[in-house]
């Protein structure tokens, strides 16, 4: 999955510049070498990191945010923004040409969502998602901000002052689920802004992920867990990063 990601990328990031910070999540040897290859023969600018068992949704996105911030990534390239992107996804081309022969790209999309709206995190539409307010609808403004819709975290931009502000995000949901959630309510509680780019389409294959490492019994047991303890979280004054109940 991540290579085809990672081929959707190149292709709709076509002469703009990007750097790769990606993560292996406890995957077989032979799988890291082929993605290795296919980093190197396409020549993608990258910084790879590898964690020897699945580390978790949560976990993995802080390791990311840790390589951008204190490995001086961003002021090595000057890049200001982090987008972080779930191995499932496929990035689109533009729907519209109403912008010419050259229509913004999805990243573009992200980051004119962000300065336009002056939010702090913009999220990617995408079709038949969980969350209708991600759904991709020609008939929605192009940027909308949202104020209490749930939003899922496949494919959203950050910038570098965001994550100095809000911090990063609550390891305790374990392998994922939720933890997007915690993080988008103590933002708009502490008056932070989301907003949602309707015209930065990727293709989320949802569930790709979790059904390679569980049972539907088992997705749906650890759904009931993390929602229960962000719902008693959110309601309470639990310090940030308290453990979540036992499965």
């Amino acid at each position: 999955m991540l290579i085809d990601c990672i081929r959707s990328i190149k292709k709709t990031l076509a002469n703009k510049s990007f750097y790769l910070l990606l993560l292996d999540n406890g995957t077989h040897i032979s799988v890291r070498r082929l993605l290795q290859n296919h980093l190197t023969m396409n020549k993608c600018y990258h910084q790879m990191s590898f964690n020897k068992q699945n580390a978790g949704v949560p976990k993995s996105w802080n390791q990311i945010i840790n390589t951008f911030l204190e490995n001086d990534v961003s002021d090595m390239f000057d890049f200001k923004y982090l987008c972080l992107l779930n191995s499932d996804v496929i990035c689109q081309p533009p729907f519209t040409k109403k912008h010419g022969e050259n229509p913004p790209s999805w990243l573009d999309e992200l980051i004119a969502a962000l300065e336009e709206t002056d939010s702090d995190m913009a999220f990617s539409s995408s079709k038949g998602n969980c969350f209708p307010i991600q759904n991709y609808d020609p008939a929605k403004e192009r940027f909308y901000v949202t104020e209490n819709e749930e939003l899922t975290g496949y494919c959203f931009l950050m910038t570098k002052s965001t994550i100095e502000k809000y911090g990063k995000f609550n390891e305790s949901y374990g392998i994922g689920m939720f933890e997007e959630t915690e993080y988008i309510h103590n933002m708009r509680k502490n008056g932070g802004k989301v907003v949602v780019a309707n015209h930065s389409h990727v293709q989320h294959l949802g569930g790709k992920t979790f059904n390679s490492i569980m049972s539907i019994t088992e997705y749906c047991r650890l759904f009931e867990v993390n929602k229960q303890y962000f719902l008693e979280k959110s309601t309470s004054k639990k310090r940030h990063g308290e453990n979540r109940p036992e499965e």
